[in-house]
């Protein structure tokens, strides 16, 4: 059989399928936490490594599966530790400012406000924009890749 009837047959079943499509909604919303930076120390002190973090986000649902996120995020990064197992601890403190396009997909339904889909893991991918001042207090601008994973749950119509 040629490809392209495979793919036509293939698409045809795909498409005839019972759908069930939710409304678009859109959330806003504040987050605060904390973060631990990846470092090349040898041994690192965590617990005076989390630093605050907090930031706010609109979010557009597409469906009750898939959103796309827009994030800011300010805060502090740093840590303390040993570096090739030296004697003396190194240790970094920076102000952080992050802007970031997230797309986020939903392992189970989830809206906002609707009680039978209240829970979800999700993960998430995008790219971004850090702001920060190297060593000499000079702004850098670093692009990234946030990937991340989480869990998403609904307490009341409008709280999550």
């Amino acid at each position: 059989m040629p490809l392209k009837r495979i793919v036509f047959k293939l698409l045809l079943i795909a498409f005839s399928a019972n759908l069930y499509a939710q409304q678009q909604t859109a959330d806003i919303g504040l987050f605060g936490g904390g973060a631990i930076p990846f470092t090349d120390y040898s041994k690192m002190n965590v617990a005076s490594s989390i630093k605050l973090n907090y930031g706010g986000f609109y979010r557009y649902n597409f469906n009750s599966r898939y959103s796309l996120r827009i994030n800011a995020l300010f805060g502090k990064v740093g840590a303390s530790g040993y570096m090739n197992n030296e004697l003396i601890p190194v240790f970094f403190n920076k102000n952080v400012f992050d802007l970031g396009a997230y797309f986020e997909i939903n392992y189970l339904d989830f809206l906002l406000g609707v009680e039978h889909m209240n829970f979800s893991p999700y993960v998430f991918y995008g790219l971004g924009l850090s702001f920060y001042p190297d060593a000499f207090g000079i702004p850098v601008i670093t692009g990234n890749i946030p990937i991340g994973t989480g869990v998403k749950y609904s307490f009341a119509k409008r709280w999550a």
